[in-house]
């Protein structure tokens, strides 16, 4: 049976985890979630890392996600 979905799953929720942090920590000082969320792909991206295609596959879901919803107003 062919684990390595797993190991690519787990890297996108450490993620997803630490994009949640720091987003928290900015709410907590009073600034935008948004800035932590951005703050964490700066920083990953910086240090290297690279998503794998269960992010990707969220990413594109919330940007349709966001497109939708601006469509409506």
């Amino acid at each position: 049976m062919d684990f390595e979905w797993v190991a690519i799953a787990l890297g996108d929720v450490e993620w997803i985890t630490l994009a949640f942090l720091l987003g928290f920590l900015a709410k907590g000082i009073g600034l935008p979630p948004l800035v932590g969320f951005l703050a964490t792909g700066f920083a990953l991206n910086y240090m290297g890392f690279a998503s794998g295609d269960l992010l990707q596959k969220l990413a594109d879901l919330g940007i349709t996600l966001l497109l939708f919803t601006a469509s409506l107003v």
